[in-house]
């Protein structure tokens, strides 16, 4: 799985986490456009629970792809049967 996922269209980028995750902190991360920080944090999130990533990465400079599964919840030992995510987004620097 990747470190950080990069998704890119001329002076507009997004940089996350693996899980697609922007976190305030050191890290330059979130949303920019034109040089400037316009998203610092952004998580994906299904139902209000957190996911549990099995794979991301890049797909082109333009665009990304997190495959997920909701998290196990403490009370509950199991996953729902259809419980698979897909979150993919794209990059458009006339489309903030």
């Amino acid at each position: 799985m990747a470190g950080n996922l990069t998704v890119l269209d001329g002076n507009t980028f997004f940089v996350s986490d693996a899980a697609g995750d922007v976190e305030p902190g050191e890290d330059a991360n979130g949303f920019f456009h034109a040089d400037m920080r316009q998203l610092s944090t952004w998580r994906l999130l299904l139902n209000g629970r957190p996911m549990h990533v099995l794979t991301s990465r890049t797909v082109d400079y333009y665009s990304a792809s997190v495959f997920a599964t909701l998290q196990m919840s403490a009370s509950v030992r199991t996953r729902p049967s259809r419980s698979a995510v897909t979150a993919s987004w794209r990059a458009a620097s006339t489309r903030i």
